[in-house]
């Protein structure tokens, strides 16, 4: 759509200021400004509407950086069947607007111009769209066209290095055996004899020879090498939002070091839920983590904990949350996988202790964390 620009305005009122002056004067003077004024208008409209077919790409590289980390923007564009004269566009960074001008792009040419997006807190931001604004030769009319949409800069949390969890933690593709016994699983514990409403599928058929009695398998439940990790969303958990983001930092650590131990991860933070073998999908995730007013702790764990096998949890918070209340969320969890319950306090030394079956850490910075697990014995 075509706008009138402040010097398109200004010649507009003086155009029809002497067109009444001519009609009320008489005087030709008058009749000549009016008629040169709308031939000036004439053409700038005939030169703005005139179609310029073109379209533009825009390319981040990368697409996704951790915060503090910059990242660059590659615009192209395109020439129709006319060439462009040294076009003028404007892209959106962040909710920042840059102008460029390009030189000269010749029929179905190419140019490419690069602008640095400087480093962004944790999230998504949008790079774009383009926009080309298009001025006629006075500047009277300006036309605005969009020839790119905008493209996703995911920024990651910024990690710390964790050493391995402990061995112990992890199992292989049949699963941990537990201590509880069951009619079929992957684990095979021992042989008892056989009791009426068994399956005959697990008689030991050698064995019952042997001993002269029917003698069956017996199995112990497995555990899955499943962590959770569980982010309080709550605003008032936080003593400020450089807070919260050291939690994302720290829940997002955690859930990397899982996957390199292959552990399948669920992270978990207010209505966000995604469980994947994958660092960059659960990386992206953690891009997208914001706060809820409306945030409920425990109903989240209770969640994140129904039907879970999870030999790893990890409930993540702020100084503002009630150790008492990440206590009794780590509860909804099975009581023998390992429970860390971390309170991110930047304002005391960080600390941690076992209590009641719980591992409660006390963050004062996001790298003494990989310190804190390795003297624990969490980390081997």
């Amino acid at each position: 759509m075509a706008t009138i620009t402040a010097q398109g305005r200004a010649v507009i009122a003086v155009t029809l200021l002497a067109w009444a002056a001519f009609w009320w004067l008489g005087w030709m003077e008058f009749g000549v400004v009016a008629a040169f004024g709308g031939c000036l208008l004439g053409a700038a409209l005939v030169l703005v509407a005139l179609p310029q077919p073109a379209r533009a790409l825009v390319r981040l590289a990368p697409d996704r950086v951790s915060a503090g980390e910059s990242a660059r923007a590659v615009i192209s564009v395109r020439a129709g069947w006319l060439p462009l004269l040294s076009p003028t566009i404007r892209i959106e960074v962040a909710g920042d607007t840059r102008s460029l001008r390009l030189p000269l792009v010749p029929p179905r040419g190419e140019r490419s111009e690069t602008i640095e997006v400087p480093p962004l807190p944790r999230g998504v931001h949008l790079i774009g769209p383009v926009r080309h604004l298009r001025n006629d030769a006075l500047g009277l009319l300006r036309v605005r066209r969009s020839w790119a949409g905008a493209q996703e800069l995911l920024v990651r949390p910024r990690l710390t290095r964790l050493r391995e969890f402990d061995p112990g933690l992890i199992s292989d593709l049949d699963g941990v055996p537990s201590d509880h016994p069951a009619s079929s699983d992957l684990a095979f514990h021992a042989l008892r004899e056989y009791v009426r409403g068994d399956d005959l599928r697990h008689v030991h058929w050698r064995s019952s020879a042997k001993a002269d009695t029917l003698l069956v398998r017996q199995y112990v439940e497995t555990r899955r090498s499943e962590a959770a990790i569980v982010l309080d969303d709550r605003p008032s958990a936080y003593a400020d939002e450089a807070e919260f983001e050291v939690a994302v930092s720290v829940a997002a650590s955690l859930a990397v070091r899982a996957l390199r131990d292959d552990f399948e991860v669920s992270l978990i933070c207010g209505d966000l839920h995604v469980s994947s073998r994958s660092p960059d999908v659960v990386l992206d995730a953690a891009c997208r983590i914001t706060q809820a007013e409306e945030g409920d702790l425990r109903h989240t764990a209770k969640l994140a904990a129904h039907g879970s096998a999870s030999s790893l949890v990890a409930l993540v918070s702020g100084s503002g949350c009630d150790p008492a209340l990440l206590r009794t969320a780590g509860a909804e969890f099975p009581p023998d996988a390992l429970r860390l319950l971390v309170r991110v306090d930047v304002a005391v030394p960080s600390t941690i202790t076992t209590v009641s079956g719980f591992r409660p850490v006390v963050l004062g910075r996001l790298e003494d964390l990989g310190v804190l697990l390795a003297g624990s014995g969490v980390s081997a």
